[in-house]
This record gives structure tokens, sequence and C-alpha cells, in this order.
């Protein structure tokens, strides 16, 4: 990951960004893509761009 930018908020970091790491080797590292993006804002998910 580099350059990419995590938007976490100002409550819940922690649980955020533990999400994003129990998806990351699974899911967005299989992306053909470089990612420049993702907000994990969301209460049961993020999105990416």
């Amino acid at each position: 990951m580099n350059g990419t930018v995590l938007a976490l908020g100002r409550e819940q970091m922690g649980v955020r960004l533990e999400r994003y790491v129990q998806v990351h080797d699974t899911t967005i590292a299989r992306l053909d893509r470089q990612l420049t993006y993702v907000d994990l804002r969301y209460p049961s998910g993020f999105a990416v761009r």
C-alpha cells in the first residue's frame, strides 16, 4: 500500500482500521489496480477508489 489514503473519521478509528486489515490480504490486495483512497467511515464496510 504505497500512497493510499485511508479515511478513518474521528470515532472508532481502531475498529475501522482493524476491519480494513482483516480483509486486505484476501480482498483488496487481489485487486488488479493501485488504490488511491479507502473510505472506512461506513458502519459496516468501506469504499475504495
